[in-house]
Protein backbone atom coordinates (compact mmCIF):
# COMPACT_ATOMS: atom_id res chain seq x y z
CA UNK A 1 0.00 0.00 0.00
CA UNK A 2 1.09 3.26 -0.81
CA UNK A 3 1.66 6.42 1.23
CA UNK A 4 -1.44 7.83 -0.54
CA UNK A 5 -3.71 4.94 -0.28
CA UNK A 6 -3.15 4.98 3.23
CA UNK A 7 -3.93 8.66 3.76
CA UNK A 8 -7.11 7.86 1.80
CA UNK A 9 -8.21 4.76 3.48
CA UNK A 10 -8.03 6.82 6.85
CA UNK A 11 -10.10 9.19 5.70
CA UNK A 12 -12.49 6.99 3.97
CA UNK A 13 -12.75 5.48 7.77
CA UNK A 14 -12.66 8.55 9.65
CA UNK A 15 -15.71 9.87 7.45
CA UNK A 16 -17.21 7.13 5.30
CA UNK A 17 -17.73 4.99 8.97
CA UNK A 18 -20.01 7.57 10.53
CA UNK A 19 -22.37 8.04 7.14
CA UNK A 20 -20.31 11.59 6.13
CA UNK A 21 -20.81 10.69 2.61
CA UNK A 22 -20.98 12.86 -0.49
CA UNK A 23 -23.31 13.21 -3.01
CA UNK A 24 -25.86 11.15 -3.97
CA UNK A 25 -23.33 8.20 -5.53
CA UNK A 26 -24.01 4.29 -4.76
CA UNK A 27 -22.35 1.20 -4.81
CA UNK A 28 -24.23 -1.87 -4.45
CA UNK A 29 -23.30 -6.14 -4.47
CA UNK A 30 -25.66 -7.56 -6.60
CA UNK A 31 -25.39 -11.68 -6.86
CA UNK A 32 -24.59 -12.31 -10.47
CA UNK A 33 -27.53 -13.71 -12.53
CA UNK A 34 -27.29 -17.16 -14.13
CA UNK A 35 -26.81 -15.63 -17.36
CA UNK A 36 -23.94 -13.44 -16.07
CA UNK A 37 -22.48 -16.44 -14.56
CA UNK A 38 -22.43 -18.27 -18.25
CA UNK A 39 -20.44 -15.44 -19.40
CA UNK A 40 -17.35 -16.08 -17.00
CA UNK A 41 -18.58 -13.15 -13.78
CA UNK A 42 -18.18 -14.18 -10.78
CA UNK A 43 -20.55 -14.68 -8.04
CA UNK A 44 -21.40 -11.25 -7.39
CA UNK A 45 -21.44 -7.94 -9.16
CA UNK A 46 -20.96 -4.42 -7.62
CA UNK A 47 -23.16 -2.02 -9.14
CA UNK A 48 -22.12 2.15 -9.68
CA UNK A 49 -24.74 4.11 -9.93
CA UNK A 50 -24.52 8.40 -10.23
CA UNK A 51 -20.69 8.06 -9.75
CA UNK A 52 -18.58 11.11 -11.42
CA UNK A 53 -17.80 10.06 -15.01
CA UNK A 54 -13.68 9.74 -16.38
CA UNK A 55 -12.55 10.47 -12.59
CA UNK A 56 -10.08 8.04 -10.59
CA UNK A 57 -12.13 6.34 -8.16
CA UNK A 58 -10.63 4.37 -5.10
CA UNK A 59 -12.04 1.64 -3.55
CA UNK A 60 -11.64 0.88 -0.14
CA UNK A 61 -12.56 -2.85 1.75
CA UNK A 62 -12.48 -3.96 5.12
CA UNK A 63 -13.13 -7.74 6.85
CA UNK A 64 -12.96 -9.36 9.64
CA UNK A 65 -9.97 -11.44 8.43
CA UNK A 66 -7.14 -8.37 9.18
CA UNK A 67 -4.75 -6.92 10.77
CA UNK A 68 -7.33 -4.90 11.98
CA UNK A 69 -10.92 -5.58 10.93
CA UNK A 70 -11.67 -1.99 11.55
CA UNK A 71 -9.20 -0.44 8.80
CA UNK A 72 -9.91 0.66 5.27
CA UNK A 73 -8.17 -1.25 2.78
CA UNK A 74 -6.96 -0.42 -0.25
CA UNK A 75 -7.95 -2.79 -3.38
CA UNK A 76 -8.54 -1.35 -6.03
CA UNK A 77 -8.25 2.11 -8.58
CA UNK A 78 -10.75 2.33 -11.19
CA UNK A 79 -12.84 4.90 -13.30
CA UNK A 80 -15.90 5.13 -14.77
CA UNK A 81 -16.18 6.43 -18.55
CA UNK A 82 -18.99 7.92 -20.27
CA UNK A 83 -20.74 4.93 -21.61
CA UNK A 84 -20.88 3.10 -18.33
CA UNK A 85 -17.79 1.12 -18.61
CA UNK A 86 -15.35 -0.06 -15.42
CA UNK A 87 -11.56 1.13 -16.17
CA UNK A 88 -9.41 -0.80 -14.23
CA UNK A 89 -5.50 -0.03 -15.43
CA UNK A 90 -6.97 1.35 -18.79
CA UNK A 91 -8.77 -2.28 -19.41
CA UNK A 92 -12.54 -1.20 -19.84
CA UNK A 93 -15.38 -3.66 -18.55
CA UNK A 94 -19.26 -3.93 -18.03
CA UNK A 95 -18.77 -5.77 -14.66
CA UNK A 96 -16.97 -5.43 -11.27
CA UNK A 97 -17.04 -8.98 -10.53
CA UNK A 98 -16.64 -10.65 -6.80
CA UNK A 99 -16.09 -13.92 -5.92
CA UNK A 100 -16.86 -15.67 -2.68
CA UNK A 101 -13.80 -17.47 -2.07
CA UNK A 102 -11.68 -16.57 0.10
CA UNK A 103 -13.81 -15.70 2.81
CA UNK A 104 -15.91 -17.13 6.09
CA UNK A 105 -19.12 -18.37 6.37
CA UNK A 106 -21.43 -15.16 7.72
CA UNK A 107 -18.42 -12.92 7.19
CA UNK A 108 -18.92 -9.15 6.50
CA UNK A 109 -17.44 -7.81 3.46
CA UNK A 110 -17.59 -3.77 3.58
CA UNK A 111 -16.39 -1.63 0.61
CA UNK A 112 -16.07 2.26 0.06
CA UNK A 113 -15.80 4.08 -2.79
CA UNK A 114 -13.24 7.60 -3.08
CA UNK A 115 -12.31 10.45 -4.76
CA UNK A 116 -8.82 11.16 -5.18
CA UNK A 117 -8.70 13.52 -2.23
CA UNK A 118 -10.12 10.87 -0.02
CA UNK A 119 -13.67 12.34 -0.06
CA UNK A 120 -15.98 9.13 0.56
CA UNK A 121 -18.90 8.86 -1.78
CA UNK A 122 -20.40 5.62 -1.02
CA UNK A 123 -20.14 2.96 1.26
CA UNK A 124 -21.73 -0.80 0.96
CA UNK A 125 -21.48 -3.98 2.75
CA UNK A 126 -22.53 -7.77 1.13
CA UNK A 127 -21.83 -11.61 2.62
CA UNK A 128 -20.32 -13.31 0.00
CA UNK A 129 -20.86 -16.79 2.05
CA UNK A 130 -24.27 -15.97 3.92
CA UNK A 131 -25.43 -18.02 6.54
CA UNK A 132 -29.51 -18.13 7.12
CA UNK A 133 -31.89 -20.84 6.83
CA UNK A 134 -35.55 -21.09 7.13
CA UNK A 135 -38.24 -23.21 8.31
CA UNK A 136 -40.00 -25.37 6.00
CA UNK A 137 -43.10 -22.94 6.02
CA UNK A 138 -40.77 -20.22 5.29
CA UNK A 139 -42.35 -18.29 7.94
CA UNK A 140 -39.49 -18.44 10.07
CA UNK A 141 -35.48 -16.97 9.57
CA UNK A 142 -32.42 -16.79 11.45
CA UNK A 143 -29.35 -14.89 9.66
CA UNK A 144 -25.71 -15.46 11.39
CA UNK A 145 -23.31 -12.78 11.01
CA UNK A 146 -19.59 -13.73 12.22
CA UNK A 147 -18.17 -11.05 14.70
CA UNK A 148 -15.01 -12.77 15.82
CA UNK A 149 -12.69 -15.83 14.87
CA UNK A 150 -9.51 -15.72 17.23
CA UNK A 151 -9.33 -16.43 20.63
CA UNK A 152 -13.09 -17.37 20.41
CA UNK A 153 -15.73 -17.65 17.38
CA UNK A 154 -18.65 -15.16 17.94
CA UNK A 155 -22.12 -15.22 15.97
CA UNK A 156 -24.51 -12.54 16.25
CA UNK A 157 -28.20 -14.46 15.53
CA UNK A 158 -30.90 -12.01 13.66
CA UNK A 159 -34.62 -14.27 13.41
CA UNK A 160 -37.37 -12.84 11.28
CA UNK A 161 -40.36 -14.01 11.31
CA UNK A 162 -41.64 -13.87 15.25
CA UNK A 163 -43.62 -11.43 16.23
CA UNK A 164 -42.64 -9.43 19.49
CA UNK A 165 -43.62 -10.25 22.62
CA UNK A 166 -43.93 -14.11 21.30
CA UNK A 167 -42.11 -16.76 23.50
CA UNK A 168 -39.57 -19.16 21.66
CA UNK A 169 -36.95 -21.88 22.77
CA UNK A 170 -33.87 -21.40 21.85
CA UNK A 171 -31.20 -24.51 21.81
CA UNK A 172 -27.84 -25.09 20.88
CA UNK A 173 -25.90 -28.47 21.18
CA UNK A 174 -21.77 -27.57 20.31
CA UNK A 175 -19.69 -30.78 20.74
CA UNK A 176 -20.76 -32.36 24.76
CA UNK A 177 -22.45 -28.59 25.74
CA UNK A 178 -26.32 -28.57 25.21
CA UNK A 179 -28.38 -25.39 26.01
CA UNK A 180 -32.48 -25.03 26.18
CA UNK A 181 -33.96 -21.49 27.12
CA UNK A 182 -37.12 -19.95 26.23
CA UNK A 183 -37.52 -16.88 25.38
CA UNK A 184 -39.88 -13.90 24.95
CA UNK A 185 -38.75 -11.96 21.38
CA UNK A 186 -38.19 -8.66 21.63
CA UNK A 187 -36.62 -7.97 18.30
CA UNK A 188 -32.98 -7.77 19.36
CA UNK A 189 -30.21 -10.57 18.05
CA UNK A 190 -28.76 -12.74 20.26
CA UNK A 191 -25.24 -13.42 20.69
CA UNK A 192 -23.67 -16.94 20.46
CA UNK A 193 -20.21 -17.77 21.76
CA UNK A 194 -20.24 -21.68 20.28
CA UNK A 195 -16.58 -22.62 21.73
CA UNK A 196 -16.14 -26.18 23.72
CA UNK A 197 -13.14 -25.60 26.64
CA UNK A 198 -10.51 -28.76 25.34
CA UNK A 199 -11.90 -28.45 21.96
CA UNK A 200 -10.07 -26.85 18.93
CA UNK A 201 -12.50 -26.50 16.63
CA UNK A 202 -16.11 -27.96 15.46
CA UNK A 203 -20.10 -27.46 14.37
CA UNK A 204 -22.58 -25.82 16.71
CA UNK A 205 -26.46 -26.80 15.76
CA UNK A 206 -28.81 -23.83 16.82
CA UNK A 207 -32.27 -24.12 16.52
CA UNK A 208 -35.26 -21.63 17.37
CA UNK A 209 -38.77 -23.06 18.27
CA UNK A 210 -41.90 -21.91 17.86
CA UNK A 211 -44.66 -22.86 20.27
CA UNK A 212 -46.78 -24.42 17.35
CA UNK A 213 -43.50 -26.14 17.16
CA UNK A 214 -42.17 -24.82 13.25
CA UNK A 215 -38.59 -24.37 14.24
CA UNK A 216 -35.14 -23.52 12.14
CA UNK A 217 -32.21 -25.15 12.55
CA UNK A 218 -29.12 -23.83 11.29
CA UNK A 219 -24.95 -25.32 12.02
CA UNK A 220 -22.64 -22.60 12.44
CA UNK A 221 -18.82 -23.93 12.11
CA UNK A 222 -16.50 -22.75 14.79
CA UNK A 223 -12.50 -22.28 15.36
CA UNK A 224 -10.35 -25.13 13.17
CA UNK A 225 -13.82 -26.43 10.95
CA UNK A 226 -13.53 -22.42 9.77
CA UNK A 227 -10.32 -21.64 9.61
CA UNK A 228 -9.26 -24.94 8.11
CA UNK A 229 -11.20 -24.37 4.83
CA UNK A 230 -10.34 -21.10 4.47
CA UNK A 231 -6.40 -21.92 4.54
CA UNK A 232 -7.25 -24.95 2.27
CA UNK A 233 -8.82 -22.31 -0.31
CA UNK A 234 -5.89 -20.04 0.02
CA UNK A 235 -2.88 -22.48 -0.83
CA UNK A 236 -5.21 -23.27 -3.81
CA UNK A 237 -4.31 -19.66 -5.25
CA UNK A 238 -7.28 -17.53 -3.77
CA UNK A 239 -6.13 -13.85 -3.11
CA UNK A 240 -6.78 -13.10 0.43
CA UNK A 241 -3.42 -10.73 1.60
CA UNK A 242 -4.70 -9.94 4.85
CA UNK A 243 -4.94 -13.79 6.01
CA UNK A 244 -1.45 -14.16 7.16
CA UNK A 245 -2.62 -13.73 11.08
CA UNK A 246 -4.67 -16.35 10.76
CA UNK A 247 -2.56 -18.59 8.85
CA UNK A 248 0.05 -19.30 11.42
Amino acid sequence: MTIRSFVLGLTCCLLGCFGMLVGASSIDVMPSTTEQKAMGLANYNMVFTEVPKNRPLFLFTKRLVQKDPDEWVFAEELSIDDEGHIIINERPGLYYGLHALGYLPGEEVSYCLCLQDGTPLAQTSYYPRPLAKKSKSGDLTIKATLLGLLPLTQYMLNIEGLQKGETFTFSSISGTEQISHDHVYDNAPIMLTPGVVGMAGGEAWVKITRQSREYVLIRLPWGDALIKPLVAEVKKGVESPEFTKYSG
